[in-house]
């Protein structure tokens, strides 16, 4: 199968005299990142990184008649085994704006993706990314990321959730891949403005004999099935891909994961992955927002415009990229208040099944972050120890180490009643009084089982 090492999209709009412009300092800048792992070799696979940012988060030069920003890009992905670096990338987007006329401009995504041959093992992904003109605005990710060989025939890659998919000729097409043009969208959020899901998955080792049968299945946070698709296949090659549609228009908002299992027919056991994404529907234009409690909504009513910057900075830690972003596009304080009202209500009525959040209890622990773990360089509710007893409370007990020998301060905080017990862990790596988050054994939360490395 045909794969490009390295595919770049750079974004090319049209023509127009401007003077130089910054990306609001309100917003912060944004990355998007998702990955997809295929079959390639006997002991290594072959797996796609993609990134998106936006238009409108950077910094731009005036050169002429046009606008000339970039994005610069550090990838890196380590042995956990050996602490060496089997991808270690540098590359420099560049980005050029020749027309903002367009209404649109600024919400156009630069697009990125970037293949690697990876021997099996485990590994821990991390990825820094910064506007080329202002390197102090940036965003990084780090996760562990498993490479292996499939145990279960027909095996199925990754899914790949893309903005579109359509039949290519051309192999020197961008984003070319088994005869079909394949177009990633890392930012994993559709709706009303991406409101076709486009999957793309490879399977291997199908028996052609047999008649296979194909379900999408999109379950909600609670585990209920909001959408299902089947259908029947029977495949000419034992190699082949899966390409399916779904519409993300009808659902609510919330976190959901796209579920495809292919199983042979009448009963044989399904090979099954899934991918995690998101939906959110911005209210139409002129629409009544939705009512929230009177009590919330003079809270947030009697908030200065400060303020209500201020609260969704601190609020962060619970909305997702999305919302983050299209907060930043508002103009107005009103909508601004509108859009804190909506977002309190439906953290209070509990997110896709997620427990409730009290804007009252949340603000709360926020100030009490502010108080516990300020340190010279950052307040309280903006480090490490602050994010996670704002989002899990007070741990129920703390094993502290202050500095020994050569031996960094550390922390370990233990919670016995999240997910059936979960710990994280905080090193002073510059002795400043800035725990950093080194390793967590909670879903979703970093982790690196090497983390000691960071005590020397």
């Amino acid at each position: 199968m045909t794969k490009r090492a390295c595919l770049l999209a750079l974004l090319l709009c049209g023509s127009s005299s401007l003077l130089a412009q910054t990306a609001p300092q309100s917003q912060p800048f944004l990355m998007n990142v998702d990955y997809a792992r295929f079959r390639s070799t006997a002991n290594a696979g072959y797996v796609e990184l993609y990134y998106s940012f936006f238009c409108g988060l950077l910094a731009y030069q005036a050169e002429g008649a046009t606008l000339k920003g970039g994005v610069a890009l550090r990838t890196d992905l380590i042995d956990a085994a050996t602490g060496k670096a089997v991808v270690n990338e540098r590359v420099v987007l560049p980005v050029v704006i020749e027309d903002t006329t367009m209404a649109s401009w600024r919400s156009m995504p630069i697009l990125r993706q970037a293949g690697h041959l990876v021997p099996f093992g485990n590994y821990r992904l991390h990825i820094v990314a910064y506007d080329s003109l202002n390197p102090a605005r940036r965003d990084s990710l780090t996760m562990p990321l498993e490479v292996k060989a499939a145990s279960i025939r027909p095996a199925i890659s990754d899914l790949e959730l893309c903005s579109l998919i359509r039949a290519a000729a051309n192999q020197n097409q961008q984003y070319f891949k088994n005869g079909h043009e394949v177009v990633p969208y890392p930012s994993l959020v559709f709706g009303a403005f991406a409101p076709v899901i486009y999957v793309y998955a490879e399977l291997y080792d199908v028996d052609t004999s047999k008649v296979y049968g194909v379900d999408y299945e999109i379950v909600g946070a609670d585990g209920a099935i909001a959408k299902k698709v089947s259908r029947q296949r029977r495949y000419r090659t034992a190699n082949t891909i899966e390409i399916g549609t779904l519409n993300a228009v009808a659902l609510a908002p919330g976190k959901y994961s796209l579920r495809m299992s292919v199983r042979d027919l009448p009963s044989g056991a399904p090979a099954q992955v899934q991918k995690d994404f998101s939906v959110y529907q911005p209210p139409a234009a002129g629409a009544t927002p939705a009512p929230v409690a009177t009590s919330l909504a003079i809270g947030i009513e009697t908030l200065t415009d400060k303020e209500v910057e201020e609260e969704f900075q601190k609020a962060k830690y619970l909305a997702d990229k999305t919302e983050i972003y299209f907060f930043g596009q508002l103009k107005t304080a009103a909508a601004k208040k509108d859009f804190l009202k909506e977002f309190w209500g439906r953290q209070e009525s509990g997110v896709a099944g997620e427990r409730p959040r009290l804007r009252t209890d949340y603000l709360r622990r926020v100030d009490v972050a502010t108080e516990r773990y300020s340190n010279y360089t950052r307040r309280g509710w903006r480090t490490d120890r602050g994010r996670v007893f704002i989002l899990y409370g007070k741990p129920d007990e703390v094993e502290r180490h202050p500095s020994e020998g050569v031996i960094k301060p550390y922390e370990i905080w233990y919670y016995y009643q999240v997910e059936n017990g979960v710990q994280f862990v905080f090193v002073d790596k510059n002795g400043f009084g800035d725990y950093e988050l080194v390793h967590s054994t909670k879903r979703g939360e970093f982790s690196d089982e090497g983390w000691e490395r960071f005590l020397q």
